[in-house]
């Protein structure tokens, strides 16, 4: 385990992700795009809890990061951490059933499940964790360094 370089790959993850559900949004693309800003959202997260610990292999981490924000000291990052868990929890495991499963119970494919709205608000979603990650991260190695 290297946190560093698991914390520069998770947020290179999130990235990636994000430029997919971007470029997905403007192709109207509603399920990848949902799929992609789920993906983007959770790497976000993972990148965080990687600066701190091992990357849990799950899909739900809003337990995850309460977990670490009582372990270790904020610095005036509660509302990120706060943020940050309710995105993953709004984007978490449900989604990324829905995004590649649909609603057995429903018999609803995820086609059929997502739309623009939908997608605007999971991009919306995506591009927070991103930018919350980032600054978290950014704040966490400045003190690294004093």
């Amino acid at each position: 385990m290297n946190p560093k370089r698991d914390t520069e790959f998770r947020l290179k993850l999130s990235a990636g992700f994000l430029k997919e559900a971007e470029e997905d949004m403007r192709l109207s693309r509603w399920r990848s795009c949902v799929d992609n800003a789920q993906m983007a959202a959770e790497n976000a997260a993972k990148a965080v809890i990687a600066m701190r610990g091992p990357v849990p292999k799950v899909h739900q981490l809003h337990k995850a990061l309460s977990r670490l924000s009582k372990s270790v000291r904020l610095s005036g990052l509660s509302k990120d951490f706060n943020a940050l868990s309710e995105i993953t929890e709004k984007l978490g495991f449900e989604e990324h059933i829905r995004t590649d499963y649909g609603d057995e119970s429903q018999y609803r494919t995820p086609w059929e499940i997502f739309d623009r709205e939908s997608a605007e608000k999971a991009l919306n979603l995506a591009r927070r964790a991103h930018d919350i990650a980032g600054r978290i991260i950014e704040q966490w190695s400045q003190e690294e360094k004093k």
